[in-house]
């Protein structure tokens, strides 16, 4: 039972860690890959599905870039995106600084000695988040 408070938070330390670790080890050969008429749609539809996920998210990341940066430029970096988004689908690893993210312990109303009353918060990229949405 973890009851002191270097224990618990090594403890969600570990447990987040894990989130980001998995690799794809699926062959490859067995996976769907779309006809190149059928793509030529899909690209379309999921480069515009990033830029209204671009144009939502309002949060300054962590570097301080804020993500109407990303925005103002519009086409040409929604462009580089989608590209980093389709490398990271083929070759199936993703960037260091994109896994990265603050995990925040928020505490709640009431006793909080039980795990129960705290809630957590992930701080991610905007990258990040934008690839988290379209997967």
């Amino acid at each position: 039972m973890l009851n002191r408070g270097k224990n618990i938070l090594n403890r969600w330390a570990e447990y987040c860690s894990k989130l980001y670790i998995h690799r794809n080890t699926g062959d490859r050969k067995v996976l769907n890959i779309p006809q190149q008429r059928d793509c030529k749609r899909r690209v379309t539809a999921r480069r515009d599905k990033v830029s209204d996920l671009v144009i939502k998210i309002r949060e300054v990341s962590r570097n301080n870039v804020p993500a109407e940066t990303i925005v103002s430029a519009e086409e040409p970096k929604v462009d580089m995106l989608h590209q980093i988004c389709n490398k990271i689908r083929q070759v199936g690893e993703w960037a260091k600084p994109w896994t990265r993210s603050l995990v925040s312990i928020l505490p709640k109303e009431g006793n909080l000695k039980y795990c129960h009353n705290y809630r957590t918060i992930s701080l991610n990229s905007h990258p990040n988040k934008v690839m988290l949405k379209v997967i």
